[in-house]
This record gives structure tokens, sequence and C-alpha cells, in this order.
């Protein structure tokens, strides 16, 4: 009984664990492949939108990455979510103001654009910024300036 019991466990557990990885490579293989699934939806999605927020969602993908926040972005997108990331169509008669700032700042990004909503036109900067050296050179494509 307990051999019975002991082979229907094993069975369970593999059963259960079929699709799991069993190590660092299959793990990254298969996250490789699921963002892969997202960039391809999202193109679809990206080929329907004006030119104006296309051109908005190539910045994001040329400062995001396909590293840990792009694939995010993108599967927030899909799914319907409002993101810090999200296209502003400005309100030329409005001031604009840039958030520039790490992970915190994407926390009240969504909350500061309610707060000035009708005051100012709040902008988000396309990446996670980092350090100010990274800021000091990337100003000019955060600011939309060639």
């Amino acid at each position: 009984m307990k051999l019975h019991l002991l082979l229907l466990t094993s069975l369970l557990a593999l059963t259960l664990h079929a699709n799991e990885p069993t190590n660092a490579k299959e793990a990254a293989e298969k996250k490789a492949a699921a963002n892969k699934v997202i960039a391809e939806k999202f193109a679809k999605w990206k080929a329907t939108l004006p030119p104006e927020q296309q051109a908005w969602e190539t910045v994001l993908e040329e400062n995001l990455g396909m590293g840990f926040y792009l694939p995010l972005y993108q599967a927030d997108k899909l799914a319907g979510r409002v993101t810090a990331w999200d296209y502003v169509k400005d309100d030329p008669k409005l001031p604009r103001v840039l958030l520039i700032g790490d992970s915190v700042s994407r926390g009240y990004t969504l909350a500061t654009q309610k707060a000035l909503a009708g005051a100012a036109n709040v902008h988000r900067a396309p990446e996670n910024c980092g350090p100010t050296a990274n800021g000091l050179k990337k100003l000019k494509v955060w600011l939309g300036v060639n």
C-alpha cells in the first residue's frame, strides 16, 4: 500500500511539474519564447495605432529594451491595462511635464497625471532612467528633441 501511494504521489508530482523548467537555461528559453509571442502580438496591435502613437511605441521599444520592462509593458498593453509609459496625447493649450526617475517614479506617474489633468500634459520618460549620467545622455530622447 505504501509503495502504491509513493508511486501515485511521484506520478502526480511529475504531472504537476511537467511544464516547469529544470534549470536556468530552460527557464531562460521558456521566458524568451513567451516574450517572443508577446512581442509578435504587440507588433500587430501597434500596427493599428495612429502614426504618432506608433512613434512613441518605437521610442519605448528602443529605450526599454527586451530585458525586463518591455515585455511587461507589452503584456500590460495587450491586456488593456493603463501604464505609466502610455502614450500621452497633448492638449496644445497646456504645458508639458516630463517625469524622470526610476521605478519609484513609475509608481506615482498615473496619480500625477490624474492630479494634473486639465492643468498639464504629464509624460513619463521612456525608460527606467537610472543614474544622472544616463539622464544627461538621454535627455534629448526623453524630451523628443532630435
